[in-house]
């Protein structure tokens, strides 16, 4: 059932939600008066406040300009969201607001120390069984379905859209299972270092095999990275919701990229746009992973799926957890 607040219910929130909105509204324009830290800040908070309202982040930020930077009118605007939540928006704003979103100790979560390792080294880790492996390949199912064709039926992978591949749903409560996920959460929390994230509300994609006729619609190796903020962390994931091999469109990494990406932007003429680079010459990897493993890999690291050469579809889930108090930087300060 959906969550309402009414208006008088905004001063029960523990802060307000008015300079929050306004903040987000100015750092969208990108003014030159806006420093690089509080656009890194708003860049989050933006992200957070998409998620919140259960809309992908295009379309939140269509939303936003639409309400033309008046506070109220894009609380109406989120509060009528389907997926909306204020308990989760209530939240969203005290932690933009805190500052002290640390821990002094460690946090532990079922990542081990080999896996630790290769985060810092290769810069992704797979977290096991999320989800049941049973779960997973019944939600598999189901988003094949809804798009009228199934992981049984061949002859139905391409018939009804040609070959989907980005799916632009958020709503369907299957997504749910990996997003509530204890696991997740719990590698997530570990990688960051930070107790408080915020859950993305993101798509799923259908990679199907390629045919004489069919082509991979997917994008080229690139990066997810925002070339105007400063060096900052960040994680980027997704779950496999069916066993995909190497050669079943899998998510492909240039793996240890994030320890010389620094020194590699720095090295880019100036007007040049660093997803025109050619970064196959990185050695990219395709990651290999069971029904219901999550990949989480730094955003430092050039990235795209592949093109299907198996007997069988790849079917994922995109899955991100975030801090809204991120920090910049240096090169060498990235883990």
């Amino acid at each position: 059932m959906k969550e309402t607040m009414e208006q008088s219910d905004i001063a029960n929130l523990e802060v307000n939600q008015e300079p929050v909105m306004q903040l987000m509204w100015r750092l969208m324009d990108r003014s030159p008066a806006s420093c690089a830290n509080a656009k890194l800040k708003g860049c989050f908070l933006t992200r957070g406040a998409a998620d919140v309202c259960g809309k992908g982040l295009q379309h939140f930020i269509q939303m936003l300009f639409e309400c033309q930077g008046q506070p109220q009118r894009l609380w109406q605007s989120m509060s009528q969201c389907p997926s909306f939540s204020a308990s989760d928006f209530n939240l969203l704003l005290s932690s933009c607001l805190d500052n002290t979103n640390t821990s002094s100790e460690t946090i532990s979560g079922p990542l081990t120390s080999a896996d630790l390792k290769q985060w810092r080294e290769q810069g992704y880790v797979v977290v096991k069984n999320i989800i049941p492996r049973d779960t997973s390949l019944t939600i598999a199912e189901r988003l094949m379905n809804i798009n009228r064709t199934s992981l049984q039926t061949p002859d139905s992978w391409h018939r009804a859209y040609g070959g989907p591949f980005f799916r632009q749903e958020y709503d369907i409560p299957e997504l749910d299972v990996a997003r509530q996920s204890i696991k997740a959460r719990q590698a997530f929390q570990q990688v960051w270092q930070r107790e408080h994230l915020i859950t993305t509300r993101d798509t799923y994609s259908l990679n199907f095999p390629e045919t004489a006729r069919h082509y991979f619609q997917g994008t080229k190796l690139h990066l997810d990275v925002d070339f105007h903020l400063p060096l900052h962390f960040k994680t980027q994931g997704i779950v496999y919701l069916n066993d995909v091999a190497a050669e079943q469109g899998a998510l492909t990494l240039c793996t240890g990229f994030h320890l010389q990406y620094a020194q590699w932007l720095s090295s880019l003429p100036k007007a040049f746009n660093p997803n025109d680079s050619d970064f196959t010459q990185f050695k990219p990897k395709p990651i290999a992973a069971e029904a219901g493993d999550l990949i989480i890999w730094h955003h430092w690291l050039p990235h795209g799926a592949s093109p299907n050469h198996h007997h069988l579809p790849r079917v994922a889930q995109y899955l991100d957890m975030y801090s809204l108090t991120p920090s910049r930087l240096a090169p060498d300060e990235a883990f």
